[in-house]
């Protein structure tokens, strides 16, 4: 009976130590069916299992091993060197020591059982490994040995190294416990059993040693002692030879005393214990006197190979070695006929800082206090017979911004669940006094344009759907908020786990930690929605990839989707410099999620990485060609910023491919500053639409400038084209050297010399207000350089801001208008009858704030997508429109309808100026 009993609570603690992971496991795999991806999962979790089987097993079998040794050669005494008897201390404990050893082995073991399974990725990837094409120049080994091989290897090296220093510890304590380790006159000595033993032990732990030190020789290809990093002059002349003469050491070093075990006699094991302690100082020191004084003095002639070795492989692994190089003469010579002959680029010049108009969404279009916007993206759609550049924000859900009292669990998990459309406006399009021109908007979505209707717009995935959802309840699930009252909705999509049968409830409960999954609400049409935020859903599935930080959301073919960049990144690649904890990335993955079902598809996007092709041998499942990818869908696709990012911090360093220019670091580039809103920051990517050199037609692109070190000009733009086949193609636009080409501090201090522009940010900036700066953006046109900066207005009590001017810089000339049309007009006004600034009259600082002797008047608020009123018209007709837009402006109030609120508002304030202007009172 005390048997069964203690049974059955091994059986309960068992289940309870092990029943979140098993739930977690169960449900995993479930989630994983339902995706059709039950061979990832498996695959996964087999390789984790057997790994885990295997580093536990043979951990163990090495301790139990030289315990059992321990254990047997244990007498009950032994003669000590005078000839006297020497009992064992501690008889009584001898019972128990076996089991408490063997235990805290098996406790041991399991740790290392866990920290082996966690390498699964590691040995799938050595196992499945495609070959680079290209070898290292030192030991001659392809570079897939590096990023897929080294990396297995280290990790078996790792497990054998710590069972034997385990062993050592557990056999020593072992007979320090049974009395085997006796003292004699102070000093401590050992029976002959454990000297064996333990020299046997040390000598396996020494030859495991020197295959560590042969392993680590080929780390030196990343070495980051030289001048660059890989293996640079001392390295290869001290560090290697030294290295490959200590593996030699500690191997001969480890027989020897393996050798003393067996022959039982003295092989002068210490004199090369002597031999290795001196080559392990000497690899310490040596290697540091050689750099200090002799590659130091002659570092250029000494690392000139190694130099060249790192620019071609730093290139190869960023893929910045095929960026193509155009000059471009940033000539000071655009024409008014040039601006119409690139009205494309004009047209979809971003006035709109995604800033500044996520606040102004937030206040327009979030329409309820639980809907929210985390972002806004920018991307190109064509509408009509045209490509057009939009900004555009999903409508989500956040159930954290109900009120207090309706957190309950029911409404965070069964009732309110989805967010609801999306909010699309033009990049440089306002109306009323300064609020973005939506063509997409409100809730159900209401718009004019056929390309953005949207048939689905609920949104149960998205980049802040965090807690899990349960569809198809006993509860309703709210819809929308419509005019007349909620609308209430049933899930209609695939996503979703059945939470019948039972034993799926009860798995889920244990998972969430939530018993109301058990007894709340649920039928069996009942699904469990999981992993709603698109970037974990996506890590979840395939966690050996690297997202990208900004996923961005697409309209198509009447659904809302969401595009997430992947990225396939090693840091083991040879020669090549470390970036942002990298030294190799590709854009390989473009994730794309339904909104809706959740379904996620992993496209390839770069079928000549190794990495990823490697990925694809392991799960063959999971990935498909970029060409099946929907025509709609692939026209969204964007070169990523993450990406774009680092590939310009190498790049800024690494064009420069004579040895001796890269290593004085003549042509050093930085990326510029700018001024946002009032602060100083550094200048960002950005996507414009612009006509490359020798090319015929725009195209959408992504952008970097570039200034010369410790200088404020610019000297070049790196540009990332995202159309079509020229999609993922670098070209770097190199500025003339003899000339100045503003860069944006420079422009950002013209702008705060002009009297008329300080003036009225002044005006702006006095108490109730505050004038935001957008971002500065250089847009090539011809062969010439435009500068365009958007001024928003923000009132202090309120998150509305406001587009109300348009700064354009040209030819060292800077102008301020309501409109673009209005500014362009006028810089080429300013440029036939004034002449530049010259460069030494620029002030030092770009943020000085210049004082005007008197406010500049403000002139009316301008639209791109309005005409001017010329002819005022009759006041009677004024006063009519006025009262019809008063009207309208009240029932929207009183509906809710805050966005056609706003608007009406604002026309009714335009119409009141209007009559100002002619009645002559202005």
């Amino acid at each position: 009976m005390k048997k069964t009993r203690i049974a059955l609570l091994a059986i309960v603690a068992v289940i309870v130590v092990l029943g979140p992971t098993l739930a977690i496991l169960f449900t995993d795999y479930l989630w994983f069916d339902s995706l059709d991806l039950t061979s990832v999962f498996t695959t996964l979790l087999s390789t984790s299992v057997i790994l885990w089987l295997i580093g536990g097993i043979v951990f163990f079998l090495i301790l139990a091993i030289n315990l059992r040794v321990a254990g047997k050669s244990l007498p009950q005494y032994f003669v000590g060197p005078e000839d006297e008897v020497v009992f064992f201390k501690n008889p009584a404990l001898q019972k128990y020591a076996r089991l408490i050893f063997y235990g805290a082995a098996g406790l041991v073991s399991l740790g290392a059982a866990s920290a082996f399974s966690s390498q699964s990725m590691t040995f799938l990837s050595a196992f499945n490994a495609e070959k680079f094409g290209s070898v290292d120049p030192i030991f001659g080994n392809d570079i897939s040995f590096y990023v897929f091989s080294l990396p297995a290897i280290t990790s078996v090296w790792s497990l054998v190294l710590g069972a034997l220093i385990f062993s050592l510890i557990l056999a020593g304590g072992f007979y320090a416990l049974n009395g085997a380790i006796a003292f004699a006159e102070g000093a401590r000595q050992f029976a002959p059993f454990v000297l064996r033993h333990l020299k046997a032990l040390g000598g396996l732990l020494v030859i495991v040693a020197g295959i560590g030190v042969y392993l680590f020789r080929f780390s030196l290809l990343n070495s980051s002692t030289g001048v660059v990093r890989g293996a640079g002059y001392a390295d290869l002349s001290a560090t290697l030879p030294i290295m490959n003469a200590l593996f030699v050491a500690l191997i001969l070093a480890g027989i020897a005393l393996l050798l003393e075990v067996i022959l039982k006699r003295s092989l002068r094991a210490p004199v090369l214990g002597g031999i290795v302690g001196l080559l392990v100082v000497v690899s310490i020191v040596y290697p540091s006197l050689l750099q200090q004084f002799r590659v130091l003095p002659n570092e250029l002639d000494l690392e000139r190979t190694y130099l060249e070795r790192s620019i071609e492989f730093t290139r190869e692994a960023y893929d910045i070695e095929k960026v193509e190089l155009k000059a471009f003469a940033a000539a000071d010579a655009l024409e008014p006929a040039d601006i119409i002959e690139n009205e494309s680029t004009i047209r979809n010049i971003r006035l709109w800082d995604w800033r500044p108009l996520l606040r102004t969404y937030g206040q327009i279009q979030e329409i309820r206090t639980y809907y929210q916007f985390a972002d806004v993206d920018v991307d190109r759609y064509q509408l009509g017979d045209e490509q057009q550049q939009l900004m555009i924000a999903a409508r989500e859900l956040s159930v954290g911004q109900l009120e207090e009292n309706a957190r309950t669990w029911v409404n965070e998990h069964q009732v309110f669940l989805h967010g609801y459309g999306v909010v699309a406006n033009k990049v440089n399009e306002i109306e009323g006094q300064g609020l973005p021109k939506l063509l997409l908007k409100d809730i159900p979505p209401k718009t004019d344009v056929p390309e953005l209707e949207i048939e689905r717009p609920e949104i149960y995935y998205g980049e802040l759907s965090s807690e899990y959802g349960i569809v198809r309840s006993n509860e309703q699930e709210f819809d929308y908020p419509g005019t007349e009252g909620n609308v209430f909705t049933d899930y209609d999509g695939a996503g979703g786990v059945s939470v019948s049968p039972l034993i799926n409830r009860i798995a889920y409960a244990i998972r969430f930690s939530a018993v109301n999954i058990v007894l709340g609400g649920v039928n069996p049409e009942s699904k469990i929605l999981i992993n709603r935020k698109i970037t974990e859903r996506a890590r979840a599935i395939a966690p050996f990839l690297v997202y990208d930080q900004d996923p961005y959301v697409v309209i198509s073919e009447g659904r809302i989707y969401w595009i997430i960049d992947a990225y396939t990144v090693s840091d083991q690649y040879p020669y090549s410099q470390s970036a942002s904890g990298i030294n190799y990335i590709r854009n390989s993955v473009k994730v794309v999620i339904d909104a809706y079902n959740g379904t996620p598809t992993f496209y390839l996007s770069e079928d000549e990485d190794p990495i990823v092709k490697t990925y694809v041998n392991i799960f063959p499942d999971l990935f498909t060609p970029i060409d099946e990818m929907p025509e709609d869908l692939r026209a969204h696709t964007r070169y990523p910023v993450d990406m774009f990012n680092v590939q310009s911090e190498i790049l800024a360093t690494y064009h420069m491919d004579d040895p001796q220019v890269f290593y004085n670091r003549e042509d050093q580039w930085v990326f510029p500053n700018e001024l946002l809103s009032a602060e100083e920051v550094q200048v960002e990517p950005y996507y414009v639409t612009m006509r490359l050199p020798g090319e015929s037609a725009d195209e959408f692109a992504l952008i970097q400038p570039f200034n010369p070190r410790n200088k404020n000009n610019l000297n070049s733009l790196l540009v990332a084209r995202n159309d079509g086949d020229n999609y993922g193609k670098l070209m770097l636009l190199n500025f003339p050297k003899d000339k100045l080409v503003y860069g944006t501090m420079q422009m950002e201090s013209l702008i705060n010399q002009d009297p008329e522009i300080s003036a009225q940010l002044s005006l702006w900036n006095q108490e109730g207000s505050r004038a935001i700066r957008g971002n500065l953006l250089v847009v090539p046109i011809e062969d010439s350089l435009l500068y365009v900066e958007p001024l928003y207005l923000e009132a202090e009590t309120s998150e509305l801001p406001e587009l109300k001017r348009v700064i354009v810089g040209f030819a060292g000339r800077v102008v301020m208008e309501p409109s673009l049309e209005k500014a362009l007009e006028m810089i080429f006004k300013e440029v036939e009858s004034t002449p530049a600034v010259a460069p030494e009259d620029l002030t030092g600082d770009a943020s000085v704030d210049i004082e005007p002797s008197a406010p500049a008047p403000t002139p009316p608020v301008g639209s791109t997508t309005q005409d001017t009123v010329s002819d005022t018209g009759d006041l009677s007709e004024l006063i009519t429109e006025a009262d019809q837009h008063y009207q309208a402006a009240v029932d929207a109030q009183r509906d809710g309808d805050w966005s056609t609120y706003g608007s009406e508002l604002s026309q009714l304030e335009d119409v009141l100026a209007r009559m100002a202007e002619a009645t002559g009172n202005q």
